[in-house]
């Protein structure tokens, strides 16, 4: 990282505020190294003393739509179960917060998960589905709305047509599926890439422990676009899937092509 001299001012002041951040430690953050890349925060591994925390910073994007208001209740929620990282401090502004880091691996760079592997992730998914949380039902038939007005201005000539086909087609496939399967809520993470779950190493015989990390999206949706999520992001099959998680194949995929749609749309959005 640069020296704090060419930091930029608002990690500066992020920085200087952390007498207030409620930690015991006597020394200054450290920055040890910053994250990847994301496109609606900046964030950094900080050392005190000894502990090692995650800050995140909130940047402004088109694309992110859902309410940051109900991220820190969810989070503590998850944290409970030991299923996300314990978050340390908020900012009143929300424009930053700081948490504790999950040491592990993700899976973005250990991309081999074996059966055993695959049914403890999904049954740390399907144990963070029960929290029950005081939310508004999410959308995803808004949701995809608001990612296809976001995106028009981006969207080239050569991939408008194939684009608004597949769009219009989803659309009405997402109005039946929320029709058809969101009868019954449960706390999504919408989030589920290969860089937002932590392998941890086990502390028992009862097999690894999974971490999920940022829960921004995450909101009283199906559950069903949880597991499609690891299916399109992990490259697993529907027929792998269905069974371990008991829903039915039909219903896996159609969230699995709404989820894709959705994600294509997010990033040309983004790029705006």
């Amino acid at each position: 990282m640069p020296s704090n001299s060419r930091q930029p001012q608002a990690l500066q002041t992020v920085l200087s505020e952390w007498p207030l951040w409620g930690i015991s430690g006597t020394r200054t953050p450290e920055i040890i190294t910053q994250f990847r890349q994301g496109r609606s925060n900046d964030s950094y591994l900080l050392k005190i003393d000894t502990e090692h925390y995650v800050l995140r910073m909130r940047r402004v994007n088109h694309g992110q739509t859902q309410n940051t208001r109900y991220e820190n209740l969810i989070q503590h929620g998850a944290a409970q179960l030991g299923l996300a990282p314990r978050v340390v401090y908020q900012s009143p502004n929300l424009g930053y917060r700081l948490c504790s880091y999950a040491r592990g691996t993700t899976l973005a760079h250990n991309t081999w998960l074996d059966a055993q592997d695959l049914s403890h992730l999904c049954n740390s998914i399907m144990q963070y589905q029960q929290l029950t949380v005081a939310l508004p039902d999410f959308s995803y038939t808004q949701l995809l709305e608001q990612y296809w007005q976001h995106a028009q201005s981006a969207i080239n000539t050569g991939q408008k047509a194939e684009l608004t086909a597949r769009y219009t087609k989803l659309h009405k496939a997402c109005i039946e599926y929320e029709k058809c399967s969101g009868g019954v809520r449960s706390l999504c993470h919408h989030d589920l890439n290969a860089h937002n779950i932590v392998r941890c190493e086990p502390t028992s015989t009862t097999g690894p422990v999974f971490m999920l990390l940022d829960w921004e999206f995450a909101g009283n949706g199906i559950a069903s676009m949880d597991f499609a999520a690891l299916s399109v992001e992990l490259h697993i099959s529907i027929d792998t899937l269905a069974p371990i998680v008991n829903i039915s194949n039909c219903e896996l995929a159609t969230a699995a092509d709404i989820y894709r749609l959705m994600c294509e749309l997010y990033n040309i959005a983004s790029s705006v």
